[in-house]
């Protein structure tokens, strides 16, 4: 049995200082962390984890509620059912909520949520494990993040790195789907928020990609590590 560790980051960005405890309440019907900058809301159901909500403190509704949280990285059509789930302290006041599916193939697929008391800030990862007898078909790119979010008017404006240059720049929506290759922000100019997303890319060992699905609804990105191809 192997094991990959597979990271993004997720920060709602507004300038503060100030800290907050970390929360994560389990109730019959779901999960609720907290910092007292941003708050996740998760429900379960018929074996699923969907996203309820996710905001920062006072601020605007991002998610669509209902869609899954996890985008599962076989290439065929392997289900995976919501298996258990643990929460963990952490160091420097932090928690994490760790959700666990099992597929029919074997995988144990765990998303870990890791929340720490400065910031809007929220951290996922995937841990993948074969407990099967044959290996797993897996998509060249593994996702922790995976979001489906409320469109403003005008929709979510795009900003991302250019080489050579500092800070963030317009990215042009030339079209519906677009792929980043490291840090993204998404403005949502009607509410004054903007949220960056961005991830570990090993060390130079593992890429990693955002991919932006926009329609006139709602904006879909996946963001994680693109496995080395074997050629």
């Amino acid at each position: 049995m192997r094991g990959f560790l597979f990271t993004a980051c997720l920060a709602c960005c507004v300038a503060t200082l100030a800290t907050g405890e970390v929360s994560i309440t389990k109730s019959p019907t779901g999960w609720e962390l907290t910092n007292g900058h941003i708050r996740v809301e998760l429900a379960r159901w018929s074996g699923a984890v969907q996203l309820r909500s996710l905001r920062r403190e006072g601020g605007t509704e991002w998610a669509v509620a209902g869609i899954p949280l996890v985008a599962f990285p076989d290439k065929v059509s392997n289900e995976y059912r919501y298996s258990g789930d643990a929460i963990l302290d952490l160091d420097k006041g932090g928690k994490q909520l760790t959700l666990r599916f099992q597929s029919d193939a074997g995988a144990l697929l765990s998303l870990e949520l890791k929340l720490y008391p400065t910031g809007a800030v929220i951290q996922t990862a995937i841990k993948l494990e074969n407990r099967g007898q044959h290996n797993l078909l897996l998509n060249p790119h593994i996702d922790p993040l995976f979001l489906t979010l409320k469109n403003p008017a005008g929709g979510l404006k795009q900003y991302s790195s250019i080489k050579g240059q500092h800070g963030f720049h317009s990215a042009a929506l030339v079209s519906q789907k677009r792929e980043f290759p490291d840090w993204l922000v998404l403005e949502n100019e009607v509410a004054g928020e903007s949220m960056l997303v961005g991830g570990e890319p090993g060390l130079g060992v593992l890429g990693w990609k955002a991919y932006v699905q926009s329609s006139a609804a709602s904006t879909v990105i996946r963001a994680g590590t693109i496995l080395p191809n074997k050629g």
